[in-house]
């Protein structure tokens, strides 16, 4: 099984603010995970599924919610 974890925290502070994750799979492009442990903020995620499509290209990840929203996410690789 595979796991993955979500964080959202201040570099200056070096502060977690948010977070949650769970065991995920990636089959046939699409992305899966179980919500298994949250901070108090994400509490009401907590045992939700979530699935995704994913697509790449180039550097550009486009990450499509099918489950419970309705986030259409891009994120860009930064490379240093």
């Amino acid at each position: 099984m595979t796991w993955s974890a979500w964080l959202e925290y201040d570099m200056e502070g070096k502060v977690i603010s948010m977070g949650c994750g769970g065991p995920y799979s990636a089959p046939d492009g699409f992305y899966q995970e179980t919500l298994q442990f949250t901070d108090g903020y994400m509490r009401g995620f907590q045992g939700s599924h979530c699935r995704f499509k994913l697509t790449v290209e180039g550097d550009i990840l486009h990450q499509l919610a099918l489950s419970q929203s309705n986030n259409d996410e891009l994120w860009e690789r930064i490379k240093e």
